[in-house]
C-alpha cells in the first residue's frame, strides 16, 4: 500500500462521512417535522434525503474504487483492513461505520412514523368514503376496494357550526 493510495481513501471517508452527516441532519429535520405533526412539509426532506443517497452511492463507488486500488476487497471487509494499516483511516472508519448506523436507526424511525401517518390518514378516507355511501375507491397501490355497500342508504351528510 501506497501512502498515496491511503490519503486518497482517506478523502473519500473524509467526504462520505460528511455527507452521512448532512443525510443526518435531514432525517432530524424530517424527526421534527413527523414529532409535530408536520407531514405536510415532508415532501422537501423527501427531495433533501434522494439528493444525499445519490451523493452517497456516488461516494460510495469512490470509496470502493480506492479500496480496490489498494488491492483490498469491498465492503467493510475492505475498510477493516484498510483500517489496521493506517490509525487515520482507522478512525475514519470506526466514524464512518457509527454515522452510518446512527443514519440507519433514524431513517427506520422515520418510516415507522410515516407509515403510522398513512395508516391513520387511509383509515380517515375509509371512514369518510364510508359516511358519504362511496362504494368503490381506489387505495394507495390503485386497488380498487369497496368501502361501503352501494346499496347501502347514504346518511345524511353533516353540517358544520
Amino acid at each position: 500500500m501506497t501512502s498515496a493510495s491511503l490519503d486518497t481513501l482517506s478523502s473519500k471517508l473524509n467526504l462520505e462521512a460528511q455527507l452521512v452527516e448532512q443525510f443526518l441532519a435531514v432525517l432530524e429535520a424530517e424527526w421534527a417535522l413527523l414529532k409535530d405533526g408536520k407531514t405536510n412539509d415532508l415532501a422537501d426532506t423527501t427531495a433533501r434525503k434522494e439528493h444525499f443517497a445519490q451523493a452517497l452511492d456516488q461516494a460510495g463507488k469512490e470509496r470502493e474504487t480506492a479500496l480496490a486500488a489498494l488491492g483490498l476487497p469491498a465492503g467493510r471487509p475492505g475498510l477493516e483492513q484498510a483500517a489496521k494499516q493506517s490509525p487515520q483511516v482507522d478512525a475514519q472508519v470506526t466514524r464512518l461505520f457509527g454515522l452510518a448506523e446512527k443514519a440507519k436507526q433514524l431513517n427506520e424511525n422515520n418510516g415507522v412514523a410515516i407509515q403510522v401517518y398513512l395508516q391513520h390518514a387511509q383509515k380517515m378516507l375509509d371512514e369518510l368514503n364510508r359516511l358519504a355511501g362511496i362504494g368503490d375507491v381506489y387505495d394507495a397501490s390503485g386497488k380498487t376496494k369497496t368501502v361501503a355497500n352501494p346499496g347501502q342508504p347514504r346518511l345524511k351528510p353533516i353540517k358544520a357550526g
